[in-house]
């Protein structure tokens, strides 16, 4: 148990990464972790499962960057309600996700958080989200519309580079909408 906690706290993984390291080091805890990751939810009865649970690491409530990146497995994500913080490339060309709930606390949305998440086709950010960062979006082909909190602060840039689907952005009243942050939306964004 002690090399597979030193190799994991010695490097940036993705959750392919997180489970080769598993099955190298303590094969026993592979379908213990499976499990817990990827366990039904309770009032899931339309079909979508597995889903998974994103937690916070231990004593914080920031999920750390690139922590599904590229992940293949990622297809619906319930966001725990303690994370306030998603960090950078948290989803990372996840292209196979398709829903996402995001917690009402959630305060910090990282760059590039949801790049290139080609199977996302909407989303609404919670009620208290402050900032949402560059390119959070950038490349989701499929998004079509998208809700922004009136408490949003900050909307980096490209935050929706290549929304090509992109038809609706509820931003809230007196926003100043960067011009920069629906370049490459090639149809009309409604704001």
């Amino acid at each position: 148990m002690a090399a597979l906690a030193s190799t994991i706290a010695a490097d940036d993984w993705s959750i392919e990464q997180l489970f080769g390291a598993i099955a190298t080091y303590e094969p026993a805890l592979l379908d213990l972790v499976w499990h817990f990751l990827f366990v039904p939810c309770a009032e899931d009865t339309d079909g979508k499962q597995p889903y998974i649970r994103v937690l916070p690491g231990p004593g914080t409530t920031t999920v750390k960057p690139k922590a599904f990146r590229g992940s293949t497995a990622v297809r619906w994500v319930i966001v725990d309600p303690k994370v306030t913080h998603l960090g950078d490339r948290v989803f990372y060309r996840c292209a196979r996700l398709t829903e996402v709930t995001l917690p009402p606390g959630l305060t910090h949305l990282g760059d590039r958080a949801f790049h290139g998440c080609t199977g996302l086709t909407a989303v609404t950010l919670p009620a208290g989200l402050t900032h949402l960062g560059a390119c959070a979006f950038y490349g989701c082909a499929g998004l079509t519309a998208a809700t922004l909190p009136p408490t949003l602060t900050h909307l980096g840039e490209w935050a929706f580079y290549g929304c090509t689907e992109l038809m609706e952005a509820r931003v809230p009243e007196g926003f100043a909408v960067p011009d920069d942050a629906f370049p490459d939306c090639t149809r009309t964004v409604r704001y």
